[in-house]
């Protein structure tokens, strides 16, 4: 194959050649699937109920998106499986980690959360206390190993400004967007909107 196309959706991220060089190196006869373009998202309905009423095709007929959705959904599933488990063991560990450390930390400190008790500082207010220090030195830990890293690795970057030192920002908004990605489904991709070029084709 030799040339480039743009079609605006998932056909770009595949490789086209002429049909019968493709059967004849996989030795395949048939097709399993063909791509349909149609004149405006209003055919669809049309194109479909045509396909059906013709008793010599036994076809299903499926848009871009679900076509592709159809194809992916095995995968999918495996790996929300194996995702949800890896992730909630983590969490467990992390959580009896952290239990730990805390536990550790108060045990530590006795005498001194006594001596806060004996001043008249209530149970919720020592515990909220301890946990917003513990929060404050995560983050702090978690600061300094980054800039440390930029340290470490200022060699391999040819522009070392302060947009390489404030790159650590990016990181937060980083999972800021993650976080609210989760939240809905995603209808962009590397700039280009999903939501109308599914329904200008039909598989």
């Amino acid at each position: 194959m030799v040339g480039h196309f743009s079609t605006g959706d998932a056909h770009e991220s595949e490789l086209w050649a002429d049909a019968g060089v493709v059967q004849s190196a996989y030795r395949r006869d048939g097709f399993s699937s063909i791509a349909v373009r149609l004149t405006d998202a209003g055919a669809f309905a049309a194109f479909s109920a045509a396909l059906a009423a013709d008793v010599r095709l036994k076809v299903d007929v499926q848009n871009t998106r679900d076509y592709y959705a159809t194809q992916s959904q095995r995968l999918r599933r495996l790996i929300e499986v194996l995702a949800t488990t890896v992730a909630i063991i983590m969490a467990i560990g992390a959580t009896f980690a952290a239990l730990n450390t805390m536990y550790a930390a108060v045990t530590v400190r006795g005498r001194e959360i006594a001596i806060l008790r004996a001043l008249g500082f209530g149970a919720g207010t020592i515990v909220l206390t301890i946990l917003l220090e513990a929060l404050a030195l995560v983050n702090a830990s978690a600061l300094l190993v980054r800039l440390l890293m930029l340290v470490a690795l200022r060699q391999s970057y040819a522009e070392r400004g302060w947009p390489f030192w404030l790159s650590w920002l990016s990181d937060i908004a980083a999972a800021w967007r993650l976080t609210l990605s989760t939240a809905r489904t995603p209808t962009r991709w590397r700039g280009r909107q999903y939501d109308t070029l599914v329904t200008d084709g039909a598989k």
